[in-house]
């Protein structure tokens, strides 16, 4: 059950924020990496972050990567102290398993390998583009869906 909110911020969040600082990511490339879309996609990841309010819980894999990759913290330790802080004692998020952390990052590289492959093909990066604007489009419009995807 989520708490009754308080006057100011409802979840304790500055764990995250200080991850957030120490790095160069901005809320809207947070909000891409979660797959928020729209107007108000900044605004989301923000209230996520300011702790407005709790992200939900289908997140969690998101979370999981965003922490490794977007926000660059590539020890265990301070990932798990992260969610230990944020998601577990203020989300009441489950405790993370060892199983989840490697599964939501093994996803993430494949997801990523796999889109650098097919960019590869399309565009055989060493070639000359004149007159490949329909290998381009199609790229673009790959791009597109698999953004919204993953």
């Amino acid at each position: 059950m989520l708490r009754a909110r308080k006057l100011f911020a409802d979840y304790d969040t500055r764990a995250l924020i200080e991850a957030c600082q120490n790095t160069e990511i901005s809320q809207e490339q947070a909000a891409l990496h979660f797959d928020l879309r729209g107007k108000n996609a900044n605004d989301t990841f923000g209230n996520w972050e300011r702790g407005n309010r709790p992200a939900p819980k289908k997140y969690r894999a998101r979370f999981i990567t965003y922490l490794w990759f977007g926000l660059n913290i590539r020890s265990l330790s301070r990932l798990r102290a992260i969610w230990q802080e944020v998601m577990q004692r203020e989300w009441e998020w489950a405790p993370l398993s060892n199983e989840e952390v490697e599964v939501a990052l093994q996803e993430y590289r494949a997801a990523q390998d796999a889109n650098a492959r097919w960019v590869g093909e399309v565009l055989h990066l060493d070639a000359d583009f004149t007159g490949r604007l329909a290998q381009i489009d199609e790229l673009v419009e790959y791009l597109d869906r698999s953004l919204c995807d993953n």
